[in-house]
């Protein structure tokens, strides 16, 4: 017992900052992908592994929080970090709403940067 107790804390970490890593990674090529896209079925498939890679970081940074952070400011931590997933979201969706009043056949492309 007193070995997984010494041993799992530390692959836990690697474990989880491996995961961070490549999500970050996903995300990053996914987005780059979403830019360039040409038509809306290409958007959505590059769309859905971009869902993926955030999904992964969503649930990997928390538990590397809890596992870095002091006892003393945890809790501030994690609430902030679900407090700007949830700010980010309403800026994307706010984005989203502007440009759908844009009279553009290319109207979709504008939150990503084209």
């Amino acid at each position: 017992m007193a070995i997984a107790i010494v041993t799992t804390s530390p692959l836990l970490l690697k474990m989880l900052l491996l995961i961070m890593s490549k999500s970050a990674l996903v995300v990053m090529a996914t987005g780059a992908l979403m830019a360039g896209s040409t038509n809306v079925g290409e958007f959505i498939v590059w769309r859905f592994f971009a869902g993926a890679g955030t999904w992964m970081m969503l649930s990997a940074v928390p538990i590397w929080m809890t596992e870095v952070v002091p006892p003393a400011i945890r809790g501030i931590l994690v609430d902030i970090h679900g407090a700007c997933l949830l700010f980010g979201y309403a800026c994307a969706s706010w984005c989203g709403y502007g440009f759908y009043w844009v009279d553009n056949k290319n109207a979709w492309r504008g939150p990503f940067g084209k």
